[in-house]
């Protein structure tokens, strides 16, 4: 994944940049240098990431409960 295809990703969620940090697990700063190409998208945030987009496709009403609170 690079960081525009997660930017499109939390822009099709709806999430602010807050939700989407709080949905990965990471602090604001942290998400925030994942977006702009700061920090490196590890191998476990790739399976993360995988996981949650194959729940979204096959079982969306799993997934909305996964999402916090907006």
């Amino acid at each position: 994944m690079t960081t525009s295809e997660l930017k499109a990703w939390r822009v099709r969620l709806g999430f602010s940049k807050t939700l989407m940090a709080e949905y990965l697990g990471f602090s604001i700063g942290g998400y925030i240098k994942l977006e702009q190409g700061q920090r490196l998208i590890q191998p476990q945030l790739q399976r993360t990431v995988d996981i949650l987009q194959l729940i979204e496709a096959i079982a969306p009403s799993i997934a909305e409960q996964l999402i916090p609170v907006k």
